[in-house]
């Protein structure tokens, strides 16, 4: 297997761990435990959703910033930034491509039930 076909089923993998993650900080109020915090910078890639009660979207992050602390520290970004939705849905990958391009599995059945 190719090193770029690897990396692409390592971001997904960590994609998937990851919105775990996210998931869950997003559900727990309160602030954070890290003093200092500097979210990573994140690339929009593909909307999935986007209206006033909530919003879905794919992004995308360098590899070296999946890491607890940093995680962290962009849930809590996104959270601020989209403070008046009542659901935030984010999906994180390594690869601006995959974050652009990937079709999720609900998205297929959503398309398939409106034809």
């Amino acid at each position: 297997m190719s090193g770029n076909i690897k990396e692409k089923i390592c971001s997904l993998r960590i994609a998937s761990i990851e919105i775990a993650l996210i998931v869950c900080l997003f559900t727990v109020s309160g602030t954070s435990s890290y003093a200092a915090c500097n979210p990573p910078h994140y690339t929009k890639g593909k909307v999935l959703g986007d209206s006033q009660p909530s919003i879905a979207m794919d992004i995308n992050i360098r590899l070296q910033d999946f890491v607890p602390q940093r995680l962290v520290c962009l849930a809590e970004a996104l959270k601020r930034q989209y403070r008046d939705r009542k659901s935030i849905e984010i999906y994180i990958f390594s690869d601006h491509t995959a974050a652009k391009r990937l079709i999720l599995p609900s998205e297929l059945s959503m398309e398939s039930s409106q034809h």
